[in-house]
């Protein structure tokens, strides 16, 4: 199969839905994933949930998957850069497969009012304004990729307490959600744990 498809892994629920439902719905075409090790405190508890995830999606069957990962950091990079626009250039260098056609992001119902209200009204994901981050990491994909990109949200509709009750309950135990981990657990206090964890208990 051609690799027809993109989405940035980052081992946290959401990405973790949109790439588990975007194999089961659609098992005929490849996808490529890219795992970014972005040298934040966080990065090896992303690393390690995003290669588990790879792995229980490969022994359960979903074999359409192109998984390749990057490692990257500030460096020596001088004057005011941020986070999204590192990110979003490397995924361009990481998405230049001439098939790959479409790029997942993946955004939960509540977490992106602005996205979800304009595109309801009809507008294309690419018309926000130049200084949503969203924009920003468009922008620097297709530039570091050299070409256009179409960008989808297919499960812009279901909630974190949504994807938490659907996921299979081994993959959701793989996900990292946390912002500022401490000592290996949960902050509690950003704002990804003061969502997720409530679901969590609920589910429990």
């Amino acid at each position: 199969m051609k690799t027809t498809h993109f989405i940035n892994l980052s081992g946290g629920i959401d990405s973790t839905y949109y790439l588990w439902r975007w194999l089961k719905d659609h098992p005929r075409e490849m996808i490529r994933v890219h795992h970014c090790k972005f040298n934040w405190t966080r990065l090896e508890l992303e690393n390690s949930a995003s290669e588990n995830i790879i792995k229980w999606l490969g022994k359960a069957g979903y074999t359409n998957i192109d998984y390749v990962a990057t490692k990257m950091s500030r460096g020596t990079v001088k004057g005011k850069i941020h986070d999204i626009e590192m990110i979003g250039a490397v995924s361009g260098f990481a998405a230049r497969v001439k098939d790959i056609h479409t790029v997942l992001l993946s955004y939960c119902y509540e977490e992106t009012p602005i996205i979800r209200a304009h595109i309801q009204k009809g507008f294309s994901i690419k018309s926000l304004e130049a200084k949503h981050r969203t924009a920003i990491f468009i922008k620097m994909m297709e530039l570091g990729a050299k070409r256009s990109f179409d960008f989808s949200l297919p499960y812009i509709n279901k909630t974190k307490k949504d994807m938490i009750n659907e996921l299979p309950s081994e993959l959701l135990d793989m996900t990292w959600f946390c912002r500022k981990p401490k000592d290996g657990s949960p902050c509690g206090n950003c704002f990804n744990c003061k969502r997720v964890l409530p679901a969590l208990k609920e589910r429990q």
